[in-house]
């Protein structure tokens, strides 16, 4: 198994979406009715004659098949995590539930076929839509699709457990004990989930990479005031701006790390906490090796006015925090 630090960015925003949002991304009862019903409604179409074939007459049809692995490795998978709850005692069993999920979650985040699952709902269409990423008819990928669905089945009844569902299973768990034990643990408000602390490392790593008129670890400082990760606290209407900054690096389209990093050059520059020398395409290439999308430099000027949407919201936290060049 690839170590924790052996990650990249990229592949640490992956896992830190899907541990993030896990009980929601994860929780596919519905799915699962869903998908049954669809095979019923399959097989009840058929004549008898096509009985006998009716797996070939749909070996080409994705939805068919997602709806048929996610039903039948269901029972072996379920089977394989009652065998392993066995051997846990029950005062132990939701913090090790819970652990075990996060491993898991890492192996079936590095899966190629894995990386659109942050997009599936709790309804009839997005399995529909996920299930066209799945290779079934490669069968040099038999093996890896297999693994996928033993994954996501594992997954699923891990978080059934953690949310609730445990009766579901036969098992019989203190979930109030649980919330009590939560509740007196001691404040972790300036704690980062992982996927928002990926998000702050890969900011720190785009800020090492600087030319500053001033230095790169105040420029790191005030990112992480920014972001709720320093001794300074945020006070009043800071805290929602912060968050509004939290919105623009996790919310919408494209490489969101990136476009941000982008607009916060746009600022810094005209702050004169970069040369002056350096144009918008010059400065995307410091930070990304590149000039792509270099405008959106541009857009995070205050003095150009070509302000990129809700950016200009974050001005005045980060003239509050400014470091001097």
């Amino acid at each position: 198994m690839t170590n924790r630090q052996d990650f990249s960015s990229a592949m640490k925003q992956r896992i830190g979406r899907l541990k993030e949002d896990a009980d929601r991304l994860f929780s596919l009862g519905g799915v699962r009715q869903r998908c049954q019903e669809a095979l019923s409604a399959t097989i009840a179409e058929l004549q008898p004659s096509q009985f006998s074939d009716w797996g070939k007459l749909h070996s080409d049809d994705s939805e068919y098949r997602f709806a048929w692995m996610l039903t039948m490795t269901y029972q072996s998978t379920k089977a394989q995590i009652l065998q392993w709850v066995e051997g846990c005692g029950s005062e132990f069993l939701l913090s090790e539930v819970r652990e075990e999920r996060q491993r898991t979650i890492e192996e079936f985040a590095r899966m190629r076929i894995a990386s659109r699952w942050y997009q599936m709902k709790d309804d009839d269409k997005a399995w529909r839509v996920f299930s066209k990423n799945i290779p079934f008819n490669q069968p040099d990928r038999e093996k890896e699709v297999n693994e996928f669905f033993e994954l996501l089945d594992r997954i699923c009844i891990l978080t059934d457990i953690l949310t609730g569902h445990a009766c579901e299973y036969g098992l019989e768990v203190d979930y109030h004990s649980e919330k009590e034990e939560q509740l007196q643990m001691p404040n972790t408000e300036t704690s980062l989930s992982d996927y928002r602390q990926s998000i702050l490392d890969r900011l720190l790593d785009l800020a090492d990479k600087g030319d500053w008129l001033t230095s790169a670890d105040d420029v790191k400082a005030m990112l992480k005031t920014l972001l709720s990760q320093s001794e300074t606290s945020l006070k009043g209407d800071e805290v929602g701006i912060s968050e509004k900054l939290w919105k623009l690096l996790e919310n919408g389209r494209g490489d969101r790390v990136k476009i941000v990093w982008q607009n916060l050059i746009g600022y810094f520059a005209d702050r004169k906490l970069l040369p002056s020398t350096m144009g918008a395409p010059a400065l995307n290439k410091m930070f990304f090796g590149d000039e792509a999308g270099y405008t959106n430099i541009d857009k995070g000027r205050p003095s150009k006015g070509l302000m990129t949407a809700d950016f200009e919201s974050l001005v005045p936290l980060l003239d509050a925090f400014l470091p001097k060049a």
